[in-house]
């Protein structure tokens, strides 16, 4: 999926979330964005898609560019294991490393057991919801992206400031 492009936005909001999985908090994260005047950038689905390499390329230059960050940290069965889309667990593990966590909401659906997750993702805090209601998620995405830009707005050089 290619970027939104927005005349008037407060800057680019990346969203990481499995795309086979999570179809509604995508749509949910992208409503919210919209209202709140975020341009969202995520990477498109693999299947037919760029090589990793030029995928990882994108990815890293789209995480520099945003100054807000969701993630969808869901974990799933698989067999007798629980696990967690590895491209999102490759993208906190960069978000991490570039110390952009204060830039960073973490979300899981509310039946995904938050001990099995990883724990470098349990020791964020993680807003829990249910994928059968999307209006109280996108309400909680627009919630939390209001409190990053409330946290931002009064920092000296912010960069939170609407351009074009």
């Amino acid at each position: 999926m290619t970027p939104r492009r927005s005349n008037n936005t407060y800057g680019k909001m990346y969203i990481s979330a499995d795309s086979q999985r999570q179809r509604a908090f995508i749509r949910c994260a992208e409503r919210a964005a919209e209202v709140k005047n975020f341009e969202c950038l995520y990477p498109p689905t693999q299947s037919g898609g760029p090589s990793y390499q030029t995928l990882l390329e994108k990815i890293l230059k789209w995480l520099d560019q945003s100054i807000y960050i969701i993630m969808d940290v869901t974990c799933y069965r698989t067999g007798r294991q629980w696990v967690t889309n590895p491209g999102v667990l490759i993208e906190f593990g960069i978000i991490a490393a570039t110390d952009k966590l204060d830039q960073l909401s973490l979300f899981a659906e509310e039946s995904s057991p938050i001990e099995k997750m990883h724990p470098f993702i349990r020791a964020k805090e993680i807003t829990r919801y249910s994928e059968q209601h999307p209006r109280v998620l996108t309400r909680l995405i627009k919630k939390e992206i209001d409190q990053f830009i409330k946290a931002r707005l009064h920092r000296p050089k912010s960069p939170i400031r609407p351009s074009g």
